[in-house]
């Protein structure tokens, strides 16, 4: 994962992908990096809620969202498929 630049227009230029931002929880932002996701950057602060801003491809937003649950969280799915990664490999 990368730091967020504040320049968004350098970020469409470099990277022609569009990319959506996602509040997930400081749990699952350090459980991102074991999946593939493809590109994420984040961002350094927290939220006022305490969650970490990070982006993610629109391709890596559509399969988390494919595979939510009706009352799951993006951290809950992160969370979720990191668990069965590791049982996978266990």
């Amino acid at each position: 994962m990368e730091a967020a630049d504040t320049q968004r227009s350098e970020e469409a230029v470099l990277n022609p992908r569009p990319m959506i931002r996602i509040a997930v929880t400081e749990a699952a932002f350090h459980a991102v990096a074991a999946l593939p996701l493809g590109r994420v950057v984040y961002e350094p602060r927290l939220n006022a809620q305490g969650e970490r801003l990070i982006w993610v491809e629109r391709i890596a937003l559509d399969k988390l969202d494919a595979m939510r649950g009706a009352d799951e969280s993006y951290s809950d799915v992160i969370l979720r498929l990191v668990e069965l990664e590791s049982r996978v490999r266990s």
